[in-house]
């Protein structure tokens, strides 16, 4: 984002962003339109450009938005749960608790953040998914692997991709379903079910001399 962008009165800068994650959660990148971003945040055309590089820029901009404060709500629930675990696993049950209150009161970020499966620009995709492994790092990285038998890098692979898949069944779910206590409760449930079955797989009584 340019210089101009920051320079902008608070309320201003606000209509930008909730349009352009309103846009992009609805469309996806490749078909989310500034034009309508223009619209509906009721500012010119050449206006918009004199705040943003291009459309890449300002969708990576509001993705590392949804992204952080995603994973500030996490930290935060963990935190008033007496702080993260340092066991990994048990660390992923807290983060995916702690995730579900965000998932039911931000649907703009939640909806935006689901529609990066469905990236096909090479380019922008590797860039959200780098916002995504720097905030996925930040809460899991420093977890306790030492009973871990395979090596770190596959396991936070693993997990990274079931938090992906998780999160993204969840929100179909409950665009499908009125009751979100039930898909709640059912999130809630695969996880302890995933988390269990991979207890038994990847734990080791020696412990894995190489995880860190």
């Amino acid at each position: 984002m340019k210089a101009t962008f920051y320079n902008l009165d608070e309320d201003k800068r606000r209509r930008i962003e909730t349009a352009a994650m309103e846009e992009f959660g609805t469309y996806g990148y490749e078909r989310g339109s500034t034009d309508r971003i223009i619209r509906k945040s009721g500012i010119s055309k050449g206006g918009l450009y004199e705040y943003i590089e291009s459309k890449e820029d300002l969708f990576l901009h509001v993705v590392e938005i949804a992204y952080g404060a995603l994973y500030d709500h996490i930290t935060s629930g963990i935190r008033l749960g007496g702080g993260p675990p340092p066991d990994i696993l048990k660390r992923v049950m807290a983060a995916s608790s702690a995730a579900l209150g965000f998932y039911l009161e931000n649907p703009l970020n939640v909806r935006l953040i689901a529609s990066l499966a469905t990236i096909n620009d090479p380019d922008a995709k590797a860039k959200a998914e780098r916002v995504f492994g720097d905030q996925f790092l930040k809460l899991f990285g420093d977890s306790d692997f030492s009973k871990v038998r395979f090596e770190k890098k596959q396991v936070l692979e693993l997990l990274r991709w079931l938090l992906v898949k998780t999160r993204n069944d969840f929100i179909s779910e409950l665009e499908s379903c009125d009751d979100s206590a039930e898909v709640s409760k059912a999130y809630l449930a695969d996880w302890e079910f995933i988390l269990s079955v991979l207890s038994d797989g990847i734990y080791s009584k020696r412990g894995n001399p190489c995880s860190d």
